[in-house]
C-alpha cells in the first residue's frame, strides 16, 4: 500500500473504519511522520508514542490498517523513494542509500534485491533505458532467474526460459550495432 492509498483509506467523508485498526487521524499522522522522516531512524516505539498507543497494540493496529507491519511498510517506502532518486538523479547508490534511511549501500542492495528482485544498479540501468538514445519503446529486460521478461511499458509477463535467453542474446547483438 502506497502513501496515497493509505491516506485515501484514512480520509474522506465516506471512509470505512477498519475494526481493530488505527483511527483515520492516527493513520494519517503516522504516515505523514514516516514520509517526512524516511531518512532517519524510525522505531515502532516512537511511532506508537506519536499516536498515544502501546508498541504492541500499535503494531497490530497498523498491520490491520495498512496490511503490513510498520517496519515492512517503512522499508517498502524507502525502496520506493530510492527508485525515484535512482531515476531522477545521478546520485551514486551510496548517497541514495543514506538519503533513504538505509545504513549503507549494501543494506540498500540487500533490501532492494529482496523486494524488487534485481540489484539497484541493474534496475537503474534497465529502468532508465527507455530514456536513453539507444533504447526504443519496446526495451525489455530479462529476468532469467524467474523465467520472466520485464517489459518496460507493461510490466512482467511469463516466457519460457530458452526463449528468454534467445531474446537476451538477440537484444545484446542489436544493441551492439546501434552504438
Amino acid at each position: 500500500m502506497t502513501f496515497a492509498e493509505a491516506t485515501a483509506c484514512a480520509g474522506g467523508p465516506k471512509r470505512a473504519v477498519v475494526r481493530g485498526g488505527l483511527a483515520p487521524w492516527q493513520l494519517t499522522r503516522v504516515l505523514r511522520h514516516i514520509e517526512a522522516r524516511l531518512a532517519s531512524r524510525l522505531t515502532n516505539s516512537a511511532l506508537a508514542t506519536l499516536v498515544g498507543l502501546s508498541e504492541d497494540y500499535f503494531a497490530r493496529a497498523f498491520k490491520v490498517s495498512t496490511g503490513r507491519l510498520p517496519h515492512a511498510y517503512v522499508v517498502a517506502r524507502r525502496i520506493e523513494r530510492a527508485k525515484v532518486l535512482m531515476l531522477e538523479s545521478d546520485l551514486p547508490l551510496s548517497q541514495i542509500a543514506v538519503a533513504t534511511g538505509f545504513s549503507d549501500q549494501s543494506h540498500l542492495s540487500r533490501s532492494f534485491r529482496d523486494h524488487v528482485g534485481a540489484a539497484p544498479a541493474s534496475w537503474r540501468r534497465l529502468s532508465a533505458a527507455p530514456h536513453s538514445r539507444r533504447a526504443s519503446h519496446t526495451v525489455i529486460a530479462t529476468a532469467l532467474a524467474s523465467s520472466v521478461l520485464w517489459n518496460a511499458d507493461a510490466g512482467p509477463w511469463p516466457i519460457a526460459l530458452p526463449e528468454a535467453r534467445a531474446f537476451r542474446d538477440r537484444s545484446a547483438r542489436l544493441a551492439g550495432r546501434d552504438s
